[in-house]
């Protein structure tokens, strides 16, 4: 970690660091979430598909119950159900031709809408041979007759290309409904990772970053004991620009100054030392001359009281001969 930073923006980086794996953990979230989405979109496009596919089939077999009626109408049965039923198999015509273009829709896939494209020419025919039975007149009942073979067939044939599609939307939602869940779970592990690498990263970062700060502290704390202890010879490294950079270069100033300090005062005190020896030595000399002259005129002293007494010693000897004289 670059020591030109100072801590607080050292700790403004760790905090931009952290806000940005945060960012990349949501769009890894909103990136998952999206593909969900979009697959869940198709899930619902395909199942609103196999509604209706499944209401074509229904209304296919109302059609054919519809031809059924008109037979029997043509039969000369006129009870209400059967009067009504020109209308009620114009709703289902109606319903069913609505129904099965509906199917032909954007997105689907190629295979599914071949089917349907196939089967609607096939509703058409179905539903015209349907209408001109069910909307025949009394005197037209042997064509009518001669047409419901054909309508078997076609009803058959349209059965088939239900069948199909049916199999095929509902093939294509069982797929999408395991892509769904494959994407839900892809999601969540995507998340997971993200998240890991995230925290590792932003463990390193701070990591690093604290290690950048304490460490100099660290060294700063060795030498402020060293310092107190009054040893001056530690080694300041001071290479960062700081907060704790400068407070190393600090103490390095301190520790010169105090070091310059401690060597003007020892060596005043050598010197001081030096005069005190060399007045000790000129005071025991000084002492040495006077004991040398004390004992010099100890013995002068002595050679004088000598003198005096052998002079004292003649005098007496001189005084005594003039006497006996």
């Amino acid at each position: 970690m670059n020591r030109g930073f100072s801590i607080t923006l050292k700790l403004g980086l760790l905090v931009l660091i952290a806000m940005a794996f945060a960012i990349v953990i949501a769009l890894t979230g909103m990136r998952s979430m999206g593909n969900t989405n979009e697959t869940i979109n198709k899930f619902v496009d395909y199942f609103s598909l196999q509604r209706d596919a499944s209401k074509v089939d229904m209304i296919h077999d109302a059609i054919r119950s519809d031809v059924v009626l008109a037979m029997l109408r043509l039969d000369g049965d006129f009870s209400m159900e059967i009067r009504d039923g020109p209308a009620v198999f114009e709703a289902h015509a109606k319903e069913i031709e609505r129904l099965i273009g509906g199917l032909n829709r954007p997105g689907i896939s190629n295979e599914l809408r071949k089917r349907v494209e196939t089967a609607i020419p096939n509703v058409i025919r179905y539903v015209g041979l349907a209408r001109s039975i069910v909307t025949a007149p009394e005197v037209e009942v042997a064509k009518a007759r001669s047409q419901v073979p054909e309508f078997e067939n076609m009803f058959r044939v349209l059965e088939k290309n239900l069948d199909l599609i049916v199999e095929d939307i509902s093939g294509t939602v069982g797929a999408l409904q395991k892509s769904t869940d494959e994407a839900n779970a892809l999601g969540t592990h995507a998340i997971v990772i993200t998240t890991a690498l995230a925290l590792l990263a932003l463990g390193l970062f701070s990591w690093l970053i604290g290690r950048s700060i304490s460490r100099p502290i660290n060294h700063a704390v060795q030498v402020a004991q060293a310092v107190a202890s009054g040893d001056f010879s530690l080694k300041i490294t001071a290479a960062g620009k700081d907060e704790v950079g400068q407070l190393m270069r600090a103490l390095d100033t301190m520790n010169q100054s105090l070091n310059k300090k401690m060597s003007q005062i020892v060596g005043q005190i050598k010197t001081s030392g030096e005069a005190i020896s060399i007045a000790s030595r000129q005071l025991v000399q000084g002492n040495l001359n006077l004991s040398n002259r004390t004992e010099q005129q100890a013995s002068t002293v002595e050679e004088t009281a000598a003198s005096v007494e052998e002079l004292s010693s003649t005098v007496k000897q001189n005084a005594q001969h003039a006497h006996e004289a």
